[in-house]
């Protein structure tokens, strides 16, 4: 995870032995995708986490979900009665590499059309 190894902490400060946050959350016996090391951090949940390696690191395979992408999965995919990460699971199923680009543009839609 070359990108968020690059993370160091505030401008110019290196975290303990010049390691990134997620190789120390790795040291201290965690083990764990990226998606684990960011849902461990105190107040990211699953809709952050995605949104966090979506457009902070380009990771085009994450679909976040919310209230609006809920709407959009209902009202033009499926009535079936999902979980906010079933729903994340259909969409990049569904979307495989482009699911950022996806929910990107069904959200703004979804937004959109509801203006009125």
């Amino acid at each position: 995870w070359e990108d968020v190894g690059n993370i160091q902490g505030p401008p110019g400060e290196k975290g303990k032995d010049g390691k990134s946050a997620y190789q120390i959350w790795l040291d201290e016996g965690n083990a764990g995708s990226e998606d684990d090391f960011l849902l461990s951090l105190k107040g990211v949940g699953p809709k952050v986490a995605s949104c966090i390696l979506l457009f902070g690191f380009g990771r085009k395979n994450k679909f976040p979900v919310d209230t609006w992408i809920e709407q959009v999965y209902y009202n033009h995919f499926s009535s079936k009665q999902l979980s906010r990460p079933q729903i994340q699971a259909y969409f990049e199923n569904e979307f495989k590499d482009n699911s950022g680009i996806a929910q990107q543009y069904l959200f703004y839609y979804e937004r959109e059309k509801n203006k009125d």
